[in-house]
């Protein structure tokens, strides 16, 4: 578990970990400099659980690297990373490790709740997004993600391979999932086991209107920039990866080609022609609906958008 000023949800995650029916446990946690009452609240859970082992860091790493620290204090054959503000049903570990079998992780969707615990009736991936198994499904991770942190388990063999976490990666639990499905095979459950907590945004409508009305165009273009420099930064790190096979490496070679000259062109026909012959494994967890509109995002240039006024 990682920590950070925790304090309003801190208890329900801990007790859901505590209360699990798989007890063989040990709970790493790491804070990151909290400056509420988080340290004094694992404190207190120490003198009743022995089980709890707390890491305060010197300066704060963020939480990429931070998961990264936790990780690599785990001593189990099995590793479940935690957020702090989520809950757990009480048969989420005894579950996975029945089920995880000859996988190297396994994992589940998560039910979506409030701040008041309140089930919004939605789900963190279903239907966006499928959830994905099997092996060689290294892909589909490229750009999207049906494996959020809090809901998955890996064996403990998987920590050589995610460690260290690159720096620059965006985000730890996207590219654990990427890298489990390059060395092995993964799994997930049909039955929900997280309770995913969704904090309220702050942003009103009216807000959003006049912000658009005026900076649109604008607007549209550096958030187009900027994500295209993001992907480009966290494709180049996944190629530097030394376990990823040929045809990875091929199409992450023309992903970082597309993505470093995006400013030029209005459509890739490289990419076009790629996705035709490899679209079911670089979108498979999409739905319909999405999986056509990613496609017609990756495939085209920045000129495209700016022909049409940023509008699309």
């Amino acid at each position: 578990m990682c920590t950070y000023n925790g304090e309003r949800f801190l208890a329900q995650q801990l007790d859901s970990i505590i209360n699990q029916t798989y007890t063989n446990i040990e709970i790493v946690i790491c804070d990151d400099g909290s400056t509420d009452k988080t340290i004094q609240m694992i404190q207190e859970y120490q003198k009743k659980f022995a089980s709890i082992k707390l890491y305060q860091n010197k300066t704060n790493l963020g939480f990429v690297q931070n998961f990264a620290k936790a990780i690599s204090l785990t001593t189990g054959d099995y590793v479940a990373t935690s957020d702090q503000d989520d809950i757990w049903l009480e048969n989420k570990l005894e579950v996975f490790v029945k089920e995880i079998k000859d996988n190297v992780l396994i994992y589940s969707d998560a039910v979506l709740i409030d701040s008041q615990n309140k089930k919004q009736n939605k789900y963190l991936n279903y239907p966006k997004r499928y959830l994905v198994s099997g092996e060689n499904c290294s892909s589909m991770f490229l750009f999207h993600n049906c494996i959020s942190g809090n809901t998955m388990m890996f064996e403990s063999g998987l920590k050589k391979h995610i460690l260290p976490i690159p720096k620059g990666v965006e985000f730890h639990d996207k590219y654990i999932a990427f890298v489990a499905s390059c060395v092995g095979s993964i799994s997930y459950t049909k039955e929900n086991y997280v309770y995913y907590r969704r904090h309220d945004r702050q942003v009103t409508a009216d807000e959003k209107k006049k912000f658009y009305f005026f900076k649109r165009i604008e607007y549209k273009k550096n958030k187009l920039i900027k994500q295209a420099r993001q992907k480009l930064t966290q494709l180049e790190i996944l190629r530097k990866s030394s376990f990823i096979d040929t045809q990875t490496k091929y199409l992450l070679d023309c992903l970082i080609e597309h993505y470093r000259y995006y400013d030029k062109g209005f459509i890739n026909f490289k990419i076009v022609k790629l996705i035709l012959i490899d679209r079911v494994n670089i979108f498979g967890m999409l739905s319909q609906t999405n999986k056509t509109r990613s496609i017609f995002k990756l495939c085209i240039k920045l000129n495209f958008y700016r022909l049409f006024g940023y509008i699309i």
